[in-house]
């Protein structure tokens, strides 16, 4: 398995409610692009840091990648048995729940930990939807008439062993 099988699954997976939908949730999550970034608590635009076509998918598989071969790291992707290590969460994907999911945009935020916390923090959606906040209350705000919005958060820690599996697998071969 690749760090983008692995990353395709993650989101099929956790941004699915039902395993019948996990083929359009993927496809609904995997093809957001940056639309807001920030590095060391200073915003910048995300043209100027990503290329042309990146996708969420896309930056999920190089966060899997870049913790598989030790790029990434600090206390933040340690598994702990402590609500203090729970709320490190480095993917959150949002997404409206009706009956035709499809018809609204999805947002996702991911996260990327260094030694001393967060150190990026990338908002993806459509590029022709910013809402006003890059959260649930910005897809709730955007589109008064949805009556739930379904948050899905991912602990660091939890990519971190993903990223362990994918290379114990490429090792063993």
């Amino acid at each position: 398995m690749t760090p983008l099988d692995a990353a395709r699954l993650l989101l099929a997976v956790a941004g699915s409610t039902f395993v019948k939908d996990s083929l359009s949730t993927l496809d609904g999550f995997s093809a957001l692009v940056p639309v807001a970034f920030s590095h060391a608590g200073r915003r910048r635009r995300p043209k100027d840091l990503f290329a042309d076509g990146q996708s969420l998918e896309d930056s999920l598989a190089t966060m899997i990648g870049d913790l598989a071969v030790g790029r990434l790291g600090g206390a933040a992707y340690a598994r702990r048995e402590t609500a203090a290590g729970s709320r490190c969460m480095a993917v959150t994907l949002i997404s409206a729940v009706t009956e035709k999911p499809y018809s609204y945009p999805r947002m996702a935020v991911l996260r990327r930990f260094g030694h001393k916390g967060v150190a990026s923090v990338t908002a993806f959606s459509r590029a022709d939807f910013l809402p006003d906040s890059l959260d649930a209350d910005g897809l709730a705000g955007a589109w008064p008439e949805l009556g739930l919005v379904q948050v899905r958060e991912l602990p660091a820690w939890s990519i971190a062993e993903i990223a362990r599996a994918v290379t114990e697998r490429r090792t063993s071969r």
